[in-house]
């Protein structure tokens, strides 16, 4: 009798086994039907990228490699490739500066970031029918009685005006001339100057008394080389590179053995002429590359 009652309970229980197996199996192949038809249940069902992409060959052998890499790699190369040119730039930064600033015109705006004027649809689509405030071009049309150097001046945002925007600065844009003009533009900019004259006048202002401080500060220099070198080390600023070699040299050696960049005076010494050599080097290149330009007509 109990030999009868364990066959019957280990049949049923085989049943049983049976059936969760049965039930576990069609439930996995289910789940594999979904990670093939569609590709946004990947991160859902967790499955390793690996197992989806070997997934995706087997059903269409033929189909192109979209891995994550590849897609990557695409998208880098599109960042890549320029969406607008170089004047199409220029004229996007001009219509911003107009915009933002009240005391800017567009004609300013465009010189300011060297927008060409031919063809060019803002200027077109903007001169034709906005009236623009112009400051007053008083340095182009000047009188007989007022000053000679008035006449001479660059206008603000011209095209005259050189612009360091990268690479070598163009000759000439250290000149004193061309800074006064990029100084007037600043204050126009800023709404301190009410037009064109006005501010070359605060411009010229402020570059003269930049080139008092300098001179001021090159004759006390000089001073200190004539009566005691010794004196360069307590100056806040490098020695000049303008002085003479016979001045530059001790002076350099002296601040330099002051900041502890060499161990000894004399070591200071020829420190000092190595640098004064190579600026020497430099400005007879200078003269030979400005005279090897072609003379303006």
């Amino acid at each position: 009798m109990h030999s009868c009652n364990y066959d019957i309970c280990f049949h049923a229980l085989l049943l049983f086994g049976f059936f969760v197996g049965l039930l576990l199996s069609v439930s996995a192949m289910d789940r594999y039907d979904l990670i093939i038809k569609d590709e946004q249940h990947y991160q859902t069902f967790n499955v390793p990228s690996s197992v989806v992409t070997l997934a995706k060959r087997q059903v269409s052998p033929d189909a192109p490699d979209t891995s994550p890499m590849f897609r990557t790699e695409k998208r880098t190369r599109k960042r890549k490739e320029p969406s607008l040119l170089k004047h199409d730039h220029a004229a996007l930064k001009a219509v911003s500066m107009f915009f933002k600033n009240d005391h800017v015109s567009l004609e300013q705006a465009m010189a300011r970031h060297n927008v060409p004027k031919k063809g060019n649809i803002i200027a077109d689509a903007h001169t034709s029918s906005v009236h623009i405030y112009t400051p007053n071009r008083a340095s182009h049309h000047v009188s007989g009685g007022e000053d000679h150097d008035a006449a001479t001046d660059i206008a603000p945002f011209s095209h005259e005006v050189l612009r360091n925007s990268h690479g070598r600065k163009p000759a000439g844009y250290d000149g004193k001339k061309q800074l006064t003009a990029r100084a007037a533009e600043k204050y126009i900019i800023d709404g301190t100057a009410t037009d064109d004259k006005n501010a070359l006048e605060l411009a010229k202002s402020k570059i003269a008394q930049k080139y008092r401080k300098k001179g001021t500060l090159l004759a006390t220099w000089r001073e200190i080389a004539r009566t005691d070198p010794s004196k360069a080390r307590e100056m806040k600023t490098q020695a000049p590179r303008r002085l003479k070699s016979e001045d530059y040299i001790p002076l350099r050696a002296h601040q330099l053995h002051h900041q502890r960049k060499v161990a000894s005076l004399e070591i200071g010494v020829q420190m000092a002429k190595e640098e004064n050599e190579r600026e020497l080097s430099r400005k007879r290149n200078n003269r030979l590359i400005a005279k090897s330009r072609p003379k303006k007509l």
